[in-house]
């Protein structure tokens, strides 16, 4: 059992302890029961005996015949409406919301039902109520991935009823929300709030009992785990051990086992290895003693993981088996492969290494595990590199950037969503705010009125000056609900530029406000633009002399590099693959110089590189870069993990002169050549046979000139 799916468990527990939904249990239901109980309910003469009847039947047959439950709650919802019973059709209502959150999985149909049982809370006056139900459609909402509307719906809960443990409970699954969203800040304020809450409820009673236990210590790991997500280390630890102190009153093995799984954790991203490894082996025992085999084979990966780090490849390998033979049953953990693989790259079995690391990517594949399945690509490629197979460790890499690249857009868009959620609280906020500032001015009138009236025995000069100080009051109160709601629109457009500049990173400016207007963004054919291409030289033998993650640290070196060029030149970055660059000038918005401008970015970053080269030598890149104009489509692909791209015979060209360039060279077509020949001194090469294009007139762009020509080639 990973880590991460034991906090789930947790903040599952704590969902249960904060409120069901219903006194719903599972009961020891018999047939006959059932049968005995509808046999009396015929017999009851009267409607009221027979709500109570069809309550008691729906409670009995909910999770074991959803079928026949359903039935119940409509003949309950016939009675209570033909006798016009208002408490009974809400709870009618609420139950059938119920019933397809829980049993149909129909959240659209829960929310409706939901609806309904709010508006018969209206109508009772029963604010507590309507609190509750708000708090069943915000988690229909986070079910259906509204994480917004869910949010709205929250907070309206505690509004409604902000009685300790109703109020608990809406933050510990608000907390679970951001969770979902990545929004650890405000997570970690929700889970802190509720413990709060808790803990100063607590201190009013004498004894705590079991449930108040598990409810502290479930938000105590979850808040540690949130800070463990921050780096917050330290704190992770108090909280854990405050937890651990908790549990000393109940002795829950599976707790215990989740706090110093949790403890090891934040020790061993601390690196400090000797108390991780000492915290885990407690956890290891804790696992064995309840049987479970899935997270003894996950504390012993994590064990040998730390031994391999610290150079001791025999005693990672112990570990790596004896996780295999505990999971062997249930099938081995990718964890597991990808351990096994590192430990024969370390060893130079390059060969067992590739085997165990395609199987660790077979299996995060199939679970959706990103962030695993891209060190597993990571480590197949420095395998390939020891076995001089330079072309599938390429690949692999590629494989690896690929990931990578999608784990930081959904952290982006995680962002984005959770900016876009405060705004629209905000938003909403301040709409409230205008409405209860238009309904305060009325009652002052109302009251205004009143009071004149019932002076209307004084002078005239006594009821000028009353009416003169209610509308003077009226007027500063309904001024101080202004200033409450200009400044809420400030803080809207402060959140709302924020979201807008992290959209702004990801598309141009022109593409990202028509994704904003129409939800989509139509692709667009552009009759003239130039497209540029890099590729560094030798990129897999520095692979040799780098670490993966230095690796990744030249090339974001290098890449952020050349985004500073191009943005000087009005120039859009595509996209980044692998080591590749791709950039294109005149669109979205056309640029009559846009082979100029490229050229010219071209020579910079051409520049940047070869004096990179010779500051670290070997230790750097060469760089090919390849130059086309023409025709291209631009566009978004795809509604998930978008990304701006182009498409074309120009884009292909562009990359057959990359690929037919030499080191340190700016390879142009003749396309781009009869663009820029009067700015730039240019090498003619001759027709070059290019891969499925035939053979292509090439030339290599020397310098900038104010009148260029022709060099022929030496």
């Amino acid at each position: 059992m990973k880590y991460t799916h034991a906090i789930f468990n947790v903040i599952l527990l704590l969902l249960l302890t904060f409120g069901n939904v219903g006194n719903i249990f599972a009961q020891d239901v018999s047939q006959s029961k059932i049968d005995s109980l509808e046999r009396t309910m015929r017999k009851a003469r009267h409607d009221t005996d027979r709500l109570g009847f069809l309550e008691a039947l729906y409670l009995l047959t909910d999770r074991v015949d959803t079928a026949r439950s359903l039935k119940y709650i409509n003949s309950y919802l016939a009675i209570a409406q033909k006798n016009s019973k208002v408490k009974n059709i809400e709870a009618a209502y609420k139950w059938l919301g119920l019933h397809y959150f829980h049993r149909a999985h129909d959240h659209t149909k829960a929310i409706y039902w939901f609806n309904k049982a709010i508006a018969e809370a209206s109508a009772m006056g029963d604010r507590q109520e309507k609190g509750f139900v708000h708090s069943l459609i915000a988690k229909s909402y986070k079910s259906n991935l509204e994480h917004d509307k869910a949010l709205e719906h929250y907070r309206m809960a505690m509004q409604l009823d902000k009685r300790p443990e109703k109020l608990q409970g809406n933050l510990g699954n608000m907390g679970t929300l951001y969770l979902d969203i990545g929004d650890y800040p405000n997570a970690a304020a929700c889970f802190e709030e509720a413990y709060n809450i808790q803990d100063k409820e607590l201190k009013k009673k004498q004894e705590a009992t079991v449930n108040d236990s598990l409810t502290l210590m479930g938000l105590l790991i979850s808040i540690a785990y949130v800070d463990v997500q921050m780096s917050q280390f330290d704190k992770a630890l108090d909280h854990y051990h405050l937890a651990h102190l908790h549990n000393n009153n109940i002795k829950n093995t599976d707790i215990d086992l989740w706090i110093f799984l949790g403890i090891g954790k934040a020790f061993q991203l601390k690196k400090e290895y000797s108390q991780a490894i000492e915290n885990y082996e407690e956890a290891l025992r804790l696992s064995r003693t309840v049987k479970d085999a899935a997270s003894e084979a996950d504390i012993l990966n994590r064990i040998g993981n730390i031994y391999l780090e610290t150079g001791d490849a025999g005693k990672a390998m112990n570990y790596a088996g004896q996780a295999a033979n505990s999971s062997a049953n249930n099938g081995v953990l990718p964890g597991t492969y990808l351990l096994l693989g590192k430990i024969y790259i370390v060893q130079n079995n390059t060969g067992k290494a590739i085997d165990n690391l395609k199987k660790a990517i077979t299996l995060c594949n199939a679970a959706g595990n990103v962030d695993e399945e891209a060190t597993a690509w990571a480590a197949l490629s420095s395998a390939y590199e020891k076995g001089r197979n330079t072309a599938a460790a390429f690949d692999a890499y590629k494989h690896y950037i690929v990931l990578r690249d999608s784990v930081y857009s959904a952290d982006k868009a995680r962002q984005i969503t959770s900016i876009q959620m405060q705004g629209e609280f905000n938003r909403k906020l301040a709409d409230d705010k205008l409405v209860q500032a238009k309904k305060d001015a009325a009652a002052k009138l109302e009251m205004q009125q009143q009071k004149i009236m019932s002076y209307g025995g004084l002078v005239m000069v006594v009821m000028v000056l009353v009416v003169a100080f209610f509308i003077y009051r009226g007027y500063r109160g309904q001024k101080k609900a202004n200033v409450s709601i200009t400044r809420a629109n400030e803080a809207l457009n402060r959140e709302k530029q924020v979201s807008e500049q992290l959209l702004l990173n990801i598309l141009p400016p022109d593409v990202a406000i028509e994704l904003k207007a129409k939800g989509r963004v139509k692709a667009k054919s552009f009759d003239s633009v130039t497209v540029l291409i890099t590729d560094f030289v030798g990129f897999t033998l520095a692979g040799e002399r780098y670490t993966p993650e230095e690796l990744v640290a030249e090339l974001h070196t290098c890449f952020e590099a050349f985004d500073h060029i191009i943005s000087k030149y009005r120039i859009e970055k595509i996209k980044t693959v692998g080591d590749g660059y791709v950039a294109v000038s005149g669109l979205p918005n056309p640029n009559s110089n846009h082979a100029g401008d490229i050229v010219k970015a071209a020579i910079e970053i051409r520049d940047f590189m070869n004096e990179r080269k010779k500051v670290y030598g070997s230790g750097s890149f060469g760089i090919r870069i390849g130059i086309n104009s023409g025709k291209v489509v631009a566009g978004i692909v795809g509604v998930k993990k978008f990304a701006y791209d182009i498409w074309g015979d120009t884009v292909n060209t562009a990359a057959r002169m990359e690929q037919n360039g030499s080191e340190g060279k700016i390879n142009i077509s003749a396309s781009t050549y009869e663009l820029v020949k009067d700015k730039f001194i240019c090498s003619y090469r001759g027709e070059i046979e290019a891969k499925n294009k035939g053979k292509l007139m090439m030339y290599y762009v020397e310098a900038p000139v104010v009148q260029a020509k022709v060099q022929p080639m030496l």
